[in-house]
């Protein structure tokens, strides 16, 4: 599903496809942990769909660090 949020960083709108459903949505909005209503999601899947940013602004935002810890699955 197509999911567009906008950017909590940059202020920049986004669409990313995420593989979610309506009901796991709904999950979420009634107060699910969104790791318990869509545990299958990436890091990257899951900050986006609660705040919008994407992998590229989480890197250059907290630098070198971020990027290491992403590449360690940290």
């Amino acid at each position: 599903m197509e999911i567009t949020r906008r950017s909590m960083l940059t202020g920049k709108t986004h669409t990313r496809e995420v593989n979610v459903t309506h009901q796991e949505i709904a999950a979420w909005h009634a107060g699910a942990l969104i790791q318990d209503a869509m545990p299958f999601l990436s890091d990257d899947d899951r900050e986006f769909f609660m705040s919008g940013i994407t992998p590229e602004e989480w890197d250059a935002h907290f630098g070198e660090e971020a990027q290491m810890d992403r590449a360690l699955g940290a």
